[in-house]
């Protein structure tokens, strides 16, 4: 299969399993917040929190060697090398992986107060532990399938997972178990996940298992893991510093009001998942060419699908919250407000960092994530003690442009890319449908629906007459479906 189809094929299934993923989680989301109410489901979110703040500490970026080396080894079929590297990757994971989880469990009670400033959760922080420690080794096997680029059966997995986690939260929830049922619902999902996951390399990947091993080049390994081990940690912070801010700032109730929005966002993001495709190709491709035209029409469709998507989420807010999660979560209006806006930048700005890591250049990204965390942390103590939630999420969006405008500052094609129109277009387009959405009298959840879907044809009509679509692109998507086999 030639590169291009590969890479059509390969996005393709990945925004198929989003979908499906996206809307889980979803409708999990609306469940919980209307079964649970917003206490309960404040510490729902809470425990979550926790998870995000404390399993990077797991990782070092490991995750991100395993699946740059394991392409580069792959396309040389130096499997003896795949092998050893993750061997090695592996004993260093796990021993942080038990600590991190043993400091959890055994001290809950304590970081819930000193760190979390809040008293009889402690038992939510060693539930957390518990799912660092499951969570922390199925990241390991996603990224060795990422690396291998089985992304069917990556796919596969994050549906799975997702299926998995829906059905033992509803289940333990409607028995009466509350916050502590949906956590237990994960914990057993993930422990069912595992399970398959070991089966699956077991029975599929026998030639790994059994190959001998190679050594590898561990200078090497070891330059690129410095900086993405910094990278990794500082933007995984980063990514949580809102929450995790709000999660001590703030009353239990409003983490989960906050949560929302960015389940919200999350949900878009998760459509389009190109940069998390195109990590392998970006470190297995040493062809410039190649490069640009991955990188140029990833950043084209990214702007095209998911800017429609964000500024309608932001326009109609205050119908999504009412309508969907009702009444008693319209605090969260005023976060998600703004939060819509920030889908752009942070899927961008995973695409440019995708993009240096795989070729092999982390120092960047990594010292402008340091300057964007700093500046994200600073911001984000500030605007939430003067105005709560909104505060959060304008401190985010800003942190988000500022990461990216200076990660697109380094990219060595930035001036191709401000000439050609594949920013002012969807932007242009977005602006009108984000104003013409604000003017509609939404009485219900079939009027959100429909005008919804109104705008964004509005918004495609707009596209094809300035020509920010052609008739090329649906021939994409039609190729697209054709190559998996979807008529």
């Amino acid at each position: 299969m030639v590169m291009k189809d590969e890479l059509i094929r390969s996005n393709t299934i990945f925004i198929l399993s989003g979908i499906i993923v996206g809307v889980l989680s979803f409708v999990l989301s609306v469940f919980l917040s209307r079964t649970l109410q917003p206490f309960e489901y404040g510490l729902y979110s809470f425990a979550l929190i926790v998870v995000a703040f404390f399993l990077p500490f797991t990782d070092f970026g490991i995750n991100q060697v395993v699946v740059s080396f394991t392409s580069h080894y792959l396309e040389k079929k130096q499997y003896g090398k795949i092998k050893n590297l993750l061997k090695i990757v592996l004993k260093y994971k796990m021993i942080v992986t038990i600590v991190i989880a043993f400091i959890l469990i055994t001290f809950s009670d304590f970081i819930a107060i000193s760190i979390f400033n809040k008293t009889g959760v402690g038992y939510i922080i060693l539930l957390s532990g518990v799912l660092i420690l499951l969570e922390s080794v199925l990241n390991f096997f996603v990224s060795l399938f990422a690396g291998l680029k089985r992304f069917k059966l990556l796919s596969i997995i994050r549906v799975l997972e997702k299926v998995f986690k829906f059905g033992f939260i509803v289940a333990l929830v409607l028995v009466g178990l509350k916050s502590t049922g949906a956590l237990l619902g994960i914990v057993i999902g993930l422990v069912v996940l595992l399970f398959l996951c070991g089966f699956i390399i077991k029975s599929r990947f026998k030639h790994l298992i059994s190959t001998r091993e190679s050594s590898i080049e561990r200078r090497n390994v070891f330059n690129f893991s410095v900086w993405v081990f910094m990278g990794f940690i500082i933007s995984s912070i980063y990514a949580v510093t809102d929450s995790f801010l709000i999660s001590i700032l703030m009353p239990v109730e409003s983490i989960g009001f906050y949560r929302i929005g960015m389940v919200l966002v999350y949900g878009i993001v998760s459509l389009l998942p190109i940069s998390a495709v195109l990590f392998p190709y970006f470190s297995g491709s040493q062809n410039k060419k190649e490069l640009f035209s991955m990188f140029f029409n990833s950043m084209r469709y990214i702007l095209i699908f998911i800017l429609p998507l964000g500024f309608l989420l932001a326009s109609l807010a205050h119908p999504i919250i009412l309508f969907i999660y009702g009444s008693s979560f319209l605090p969260a209006v005023s976060a998600l407000q703004i939060l819509g806006f920030v889908t752009v930048p942070f899927m961008l700005s995973a695409l440019l960092v995708n993009y240096f890591n795989g070729i092999k250049k982390p120092n960047i990204p990594t010292k402008i994530i340091v300057a964007s965390f700093i500046l994200n942390v600073i911001l984000n103590y500030i605007l939430i003690i003067l105005y709560g939630l909104s505060g959060a999420a304008t401190a985010t969006l800003i942190a988000s442009l500022f990461q990216f405008a200076f990660l697109l500052l380094f990219v060595d094609i930035k001036e191709r890319l401000l000439k050609s129109s594949i920013f002012w277009k969807p932007l242009f387009s977005s602006i009108i449908i984000y104003f013409l959405a604000s003017v509609f009298v939404i009485n219900n959840i079939f009027e959100l629906i429909f005008y919804g879907l109104f705008s964004l044809g509005i918004y495609v009509i707009i596209m094809f007459l300035i020509k920010g679509i052609t008739r090329r692109d649906f021939g994409v998507i039609k190729q697209a479906l054709s190559i998996i086999g979807i008529n």
